[in-house]
């Protein structure tokens, strides 16, 4: 993902978007249920409404369809 999740994200540039390091944060990553790396994970009012584990996510067209699924 990390190849092409910025490209992707320039089209919801209306939205904030945060990278964190899960080593610099073990205790969000917990609380997440971040495993892999990387993960995108989507919040609206502070819930955790999408998470998108890399294993999940081979290509620009599956984050696309995740986006699409989950913001709005």
């Amino acid at each position: 993902m990390d190849m092409f999740i910025p490209d992707i994200l320039e089209a919801y540039a209306h939205h904030e978007w945060f990278e964190i390091n899960k080593d610099d944060f073990p205790e969000l990553a917990e609380t997440y249920q971040v495993m892999g790396i990387p993960s995108l994970l989507i919040f609206k009012n502070g819930e955790k409404t999408g998470h998108l584990h890399s294993a999940n996510a081979k290509s620009p067209e599956e984050v696309t369809e995740f986006l699409q699924e989950h913001v709005s």
